[in-house]
């Protein structure tokens, strides 16, 4: 019997595509990347000089690969950073990481997962992103903030 349902399993594994999709080798990343994430990871590496950071607060790391940039927290799944001793030192790296741009908000399930937004769930980042960050602009459902310190109506190079 336990030969059967493994059996089983391997053909609705093999049949059903889902190696392939839970792991895509050959297949180059443009074909899986979201077509809502293709102007804003645009917009960020045209924008982003090689001394800036970039931060996303949509407990999505995948980020920072389309990018190439490393995250400037320990945490790039920033949802790990809930206890606020932990949102401490990722504002301590916020302010110390020259990040320029953060992802504030987008329609991911990744930012909602618990039905619980990230900026109830992380108050003290949020708080410092607000106050340090203004909306520069949505590209598609990317929420874009930018350091108050930088030039918002600087020429939009995308």
């Amino acid at each position: 019997m336990v030969t059967l349902i493994f059996s089983f399993g391997i053909y609705h594994i093999y049949s059903g595509g889902l190696i392939r999709e839970n792991f895509p080798l050959g297949v180059k990343d443009s074909e899986i990347i979201p077509d809502n994430y293709k102007a804003t990871i645009l917009f960020l590496k045209n924008n982003l000089a090689p001394d800036e950071s970039f931060f996303t607060m949509t407990a999505e790391a995948s980020w920072y690969y389309f990018i190439d940039r490393p995250s400037p927290s320990r945490f790039p799944v920033i949802i790990f950073a809930i206890p606020y001793f932990y949102q401490n030192e990722v504002v301590k790296d916020l302010e110390k990481n020259n990040v320029k741009f953060v992802l504030y908000r987008n329609s991911h399930w990744a930012s909602r997962f618990d039905g619980f937004p990230n900026e109830e769930r992380l108050p003290l980042i949020a708080k410092y992103i607000r106050n340090n960050f203004i909306f520069y602009r949505k590209i598609d459902d990317n929420e874009i903030w930018i350091r108050k310190t930088e030039d918002p109506l600087k020429p939009d190079t995308r």
